[in-house]
């Protein structure tokens, strides 16, 4: 039988295969959101090239933050669950392994737990799974 064969059960996605597709989705809803933030239509802007809506572009740019900070969580996970150990993430971080663990064993126990990511609190859509 062929994976494509009627009959055949796919093997369920391993933890570290589940990471590397919520880091994957967290990238993709951040550059989303910095495209978003870039205003380009003559309606968004005044032809002083100011906003029209005073504030928006702080808003965007935390919207942006927060999804970085989603997607920085998911690569630490993600690398976690690859076999990076705390030392060599607070290396590529250029921190101590303490303060690369204190910094992300939260994300990794709430990945562990089944939570896969912060877009799957009550109120934020469900990432998709292809």
């Amino acid at each position: 039988m062929t994976e494509g064969d009627p009959g055949t059960v796919a093997a369920p996605y391993t933890d570290a295969a589940r990471a590397r597709l919520v880091a994957a989705y967290e990238a993709c809803e951040l550059a989303e959101l910095a495209r978003a933030a870039v205003p380009i239509g003559e309606h968004e802007l005044h032809p002083d090239g100011t906003v029209r809506s005073p504030g928006s572009v702080l808003a965007d740019a935390a919207r942006v933050l927060g999804a970085a900070q989603r997607f920085f969580e998911a690569a630490a996970v993600f690398e976690r669950l690859g076999g990076a150990n705390w030392e060599l993430i607070g290396d590529v971080l250029g921190v101590s392994a303490h303060t690369a663990r204190a910094r992300f064993t939260t994300a990794e126990d709430r990945f562990r737990r089944g939570l896969l990511s912060p877009a799957e609190a009550p109120g934020r859509p469900t990432p998709p799974v292809r």
